[in-house]
Parts: structure tokens; C-alpha cells; sequence
């Protein structure tokens, strides 16, 4: 392969066999997680080198069979298997075929960590669990006041139900704070998350996110800024942060947030 050396800069394991089954490349990655020397495998059937078993003791290679089968099959979907180190090993092929429905000329397979699979299942997981939370508090806000005021509007002064209803729409933006962070997550795990930078009065700026978060006789925040100052930042990100920070000293605090800004 005129471009092996490529191989040896991704992060995940290949192996390369010809059509006689015989390995004609493995990359670092690959070798780690066989737990085989390098020398080893080039040369190789491709049986001997991807020596892996399931919990039941039966061989990759005899049940995967990726030289026979039907002539349309072109790859195997991801499967957990054991190498002999006791190491779960991901393994996914691609079956690379002379003509349409002919005979295999190339398999290559990919093997990956499953322990870097399950450590990006268990972020995901925490992440669920971490929105879901951060959701329930201003829904259910949103819920018990307009219930409320549906059930029992003329039990309430003027006053009381404005009170109510500010409550609700500083959690309804709250809510849509929280939907624009999962969407900026999603734009920064696919490198599309865009940086409008403008100059802003940080004054102004933190000023502007404490009034819906001072709600009165609930929450007592103080703000103390030294000076005017102006930054060249993004303004809806400059909001995200001072709102988390803020909500986060509300939640885990004493009742009491003063903020300094110097």
C-alpha cells in the first residue's frame, strides 16, 4: 500500500488482508489491541493475526467466514469481540470485491477500544441525565404557575399575577438558554459552531442577564463592577456563561449571589 504509512496516524486499529486471506498491513493501533507483535502479522492469515472469540469460545474468522457468502455482502456491521488479553475489541470489515458479486480481492477491517465506546456512551448518558434535570426545574415552574393562574385567576391581585407570569417568562428563557446550549454542543462535536464577536459593555451586558434572575423577595443579587469596561466577545455566548454562573450560584449558594465584576 503506497499510502500505509496514513494508517498509522488513525487512532483506531486496521488490518488489510489480499484475497488469499494473507495480512498484508496492521498499524500500531491494530497490533495494541491484538496483543501481537508487528513482525507477526504481515504475511499472515488473516485467521491467525485477528485471533479473537466471543464469550462462547468460537473464533472471529470462523464465524464472520469474509471470503464466502453471498457475492452482494460488502461489509459487517460493528461486533464485540475478546482478545486473548481478555481486551474488548470492537470489530467492523469492509469486503472489497473485484467485480459486483465477485469474489473478494481486499477485506479490511477496523478494530477500535470498547472501552473508548463505552466511556462515550457513559458521557451521553450523563448528559441525558444532566438535561433532563436542568429541564424538569423551569418546566415545572412554567406548569405549577400557569395551572395556577388557570385554576384560580380571580383569587389573584394584579400584582401577584404579574409576578407569576415574569416568574414564568424568565424560566421560559431559561429554557431557551438550555435548547441553544444543546444545540452549540452539537455544532461544536460536528466543528460548525460560529463566534459572532462585537464589541460589548460588560456592564450593560451582566446587567441585562441579572434583572430576570432577581426575582423579588426570592433572591437577593448583588452586582458590583469596577469600572465601564468594553470586550470584543460574542454577546449571546458572553449572556450563556454570566446566566450559568449566576443560576449556579443561586442553586448550590446561601440565598445571597453577589457578582464583581473587575
Amino acid at each position: 500500500m503506497d499510502d500505509a504509512w496514513l494508517l498509522e496516524l488513525l487512532p483506531d486499529g486496521v488490518v488489510v488482508a489480499d484475497a488469499a486471506g494473507s495480512v498484508t498491513h496492521v498499524n500500531a493501533a491494530a497490533v495494541t489491541l491484538l496483543g501481537i507483535a508487528r513482525a507477526q502479522c504481515v504475511g499472515s492469515h488473516l485467521s491467525a493475526v485477528v485471533a479473537l472469540q466471543d464469550l462462547d469460545g468460537n473464533d472471529w474468522y470462523g464465524c464472520v467466514s469474509p471470503y464466502d457468502g453471498i457475492g452482494i455482502r460488502s461489509r459487517m456491521l460493528e461486533t464485540s469481540w475478546q482478545a486473548q488479553s481478555g481486551r474488548e475489541v470492537l470489530v467492523t470489515a469492509r469486503l472489497h470485491r473485484e467485480s459486483p458479486g465477485g469474489d473478494v480481492a481486499v477485506v479490511s477491517l477496523g478494530l477500535r477500544d470498547a472501552r473508548s465506546r463505552e466511556r462515550v456512551d457513559r458521557e451521553h448518558s450523563d448528559l441525558v441525565a444532566t438535561v433532563a434535570h436542568e429541564l424538569r426545574s423551569p418546566l415545572t415552574g412554567v406548569k405549577g404557575f400557569t395551572a395556577t393562574l388557570l385554576s384560580k385567576w380571580d383569587r389573584f391581585t394584579d400584582s401577584q399575577r404579574q409576578l407569576m407570569l415574569r416568574t414564568v417568562d424568565a424560566d421560559a428563557d431559561r429554557l431557551t438558554r438550555l435548547i441553544g446550549e444543546l444545540l452549540d454542543v452539537a455544532r461544536i462535536d460536528t466543528g460548525r459552531l460560529s463566534v459572532r464577536k462585537e464589541p460589548v459593555d460588560l456592564v450593560d451586558a451582566i446587567t441585562q442577564q441579572l434583572e430576570p434572575l432577581s426575582a423579588p423577595g426570592e433572591r437577593a443579587i448583588t452586582f458590583e463592577p469596577e469600572g465601564k469596561p468594553s470586550v470584543w466577545v460574542d454577546r449571546d455566548k458572553l449572556a450563556q456563561i454570566v446566566a450559568n454562573l449566576v443560576e449556579n450560584a443561586i442553586k448550590h449558594g446561601d440565598g445571597h449571589v453577589t457578582v464583581r465584576l473587575t
